[in-house]
């Protein structure tokens, strides 16, 4: 994935960056990766278990 971040009204010249404030983005955009690879895997087992159990409930539907 890629992303563009876009910092309006910054207190810095045009084309630099803090490190401090770099430092921060980047802490938050890992606590949002992260969150997001929690999320995965933790739906993604009952989302397998849902597949299978609608495809043994509507694979007989076939008369």
């Amino acid at each position: 994935m890629n992303y563009e971040i876009k910092i309006d009204n910054a207190k810095e010249e045009k084309g630099t960056i803090d490190l401090h404030r770099l430092a921060l983005i980047a802490d938050s955009i890992r606590k949002v990766s992260e969150g997001a690879l929690k999320y995965s895997q933790f739906f993604r087992p009952l989302f397998d278990k849902f597949k299978t159990f609608l495809f043994f409930l509507f694979r007989y539907d076939t008369y």
